[in-house]
């Protein structure tokens, strides 16, 4: 008897809203949720054709999770994966059972899937400055190309509110000595421009030891809109993070290890208290949209995306060891038109291009952990990369819709001797000495 009430009470709860909304004649208000991702145009959600699930920015900073990697790998079909339990461990997406590198990852349409790698990084993105994320599971090749064959993971920021000016700032601190503190701040200086600012900082000692990590980060967002219909956006990030690189955990019962000159080697906890790691990235992207008549609308992008990642590990048995940099860039543009005739009929053309340059630095340790001379080795290689494709949608009634399309890929290296990259030429590293 008392499950039968729980459940009529549960039913009731549910139905009695919804019975007096009826009895007053009243409709209750529904508001159709809308995504950009999927279709690089604003789509309602129920009538994209592949699965889709939305989080917001409050949600995220709600949840527990330290880092967007933290939050959507609970997500139903989300598979997140991380090599170690350390703080500048990197968080990998993967949809669909694929690989991360068949998962892209977008910040304001902008790819930050690493070049070199082919996957993105979620564990070192800002978190104070998301609006929303958009999750497509399912190939999205059509529009984004071959990195979008499980999916794309689509992170829009937050832009600042007309007649309204947003101020935060908050702290935590936590176990492990960890501690953040993140700032944001956004308003409209004049009736068409504004902006949205935010800074991060967060340091932890982390749980074992040379798991320690220190991360840094902000962003800026602008918003100018001369008129009604066309709107210019420029977004920009910082990231610069410090991290131990701890290893496995040892065995237990491993003792500690120092080398005859004194040096702490590893312990119980760490396989290794020399290897250290860093990242730092930084995204720009400019966008002109514009609705140039009521059945056209074009956009164009250009981004640029600057990746430096460096280690330097040192081997118990000898002493020696080596640094390693490696640096990514690109240089893309994008443009885009959409044809909508009619209310069931949508046609999108676009093209795009990336210059991807890739550098890959080394040099070598001694035993007592100085650099030895003469030991500087790099490897440089280019590829320019240029997409074409179009999409068109049909709907034959409120419930089936058609979608069929086309893309072209051409795909062409460059030289890789003194191998500018946009015009400062690389040359061997001093003597540098990694954070």
């Amino acid at each position: 008897m008392k499950k039968v009430y729980l459940m009529a009470t549960a039913v009731t709860a549910v139905l009695f809203p919804m019975t007096v909304a009826a009895e007053n004649g009243k409709k209750v208000p529904m508001m159709d949720e809308v995504v950009v991702s999927a279709t690089k145009t604003v789509e309602k959600r129920k009538e994209v054709i592949n699965p889709v699930f939305i989080r917001d920015g409050y949600e995220l900073s709600k949840s527990p999770a330290a880092s967007v990697g933290d939050f959507l790998g609970g997500e139903p079909g989300v598979d997140m994966r991380t090599p170690g339990d350390f703080g500048g461990a990197a968080q990998e997406i993967r949809l669909r059972g694929m690989d991360s590198n068949a998962t892209q990852v977008l910040v304001n349409g902008l790819r930050i899937n690493s070049p070199s790698l082919g996957s993105a990084d979620l564990s070192s993105l800002p978190t104070n400055n998301i609006d929303r994320i958009e999750v497509v599971k399912g190939a999205g090749s059509l529009l984004y190309g071959s990195g979008a064959m499980g999916g794309t993971v689509s992170i829009i920021t937050r832009e600042p509110e007309r007649d309204r000016i947003d101020a935060n700032i908050s702290a935590g601190y936590g176990s492990d000595d960890t501690y953040q503190i993140a700032a944001e701040q956004g308003m409209f200086v004049t009736s068409g421009f504004g902006y949205y600012l935010t800074a991060a900082r967060k340091e932890s000692d982390g749980a074992r030891d040379n798991s320690d990590l220190t991360h840094n980060d902000v962003s800026l967002k602008l918003l100018f809109e001369p008129a009604e219909r066309y709107t210019l956006t420029f977004y920009g990030d910082f990231v610069d993070r410090s991290f131990g690189l701890p290893g496995l955990r040892p065995v237990a019962g491993t003792k500690e290890y120092f080398r005859p000159n004194g040096e702490k080697f590893y312990s119980s906890e760490a396989a290794t208290l020399q290897g250290r790691g860093g990242d730092e990235n930084a995204h720009l992207v400019v966008e002109a949209r514009g609705q140039v008549t009521p059945w056209l609308a074009l956009s164009l992008e250009g981004s640029y995306v600057a990746l430096e990642n460096y280690f330097k590990d040192r081997y118990p048995s000898t002493g020696t060891g080596y640094k390693s940099w490696v640096t990514n860039r690109v240089l893309g543009t994008e443009v885009n038109a959409e044809v909508r005739p009619n209310d069931r009929s949508t046609l999108l053309v676009g093209l795009d291009h990336g210059d991807f340059t890739w550098e890959n630095e080394n040099k070598s340790l001694d035993a007592n952990g100085g650099e030895v001379a003469g030991s500087y080795t790099a490897a440089r290689a280019g590829l320019h990369t240029t997409g074409t494709f179009a999409e068109l949608q049909l709907k034959a009634t409120d419930h089936i819709k058609t979608v069929a399309g086309l893309r072209h890929e051409d795909h062409s290296t460059f030289g890789t001797e003194n191998l500018p990259l946009y015009g400062v030429v690389l040359t061997p590293r001093e003597n540098t000495v990694i954070k």
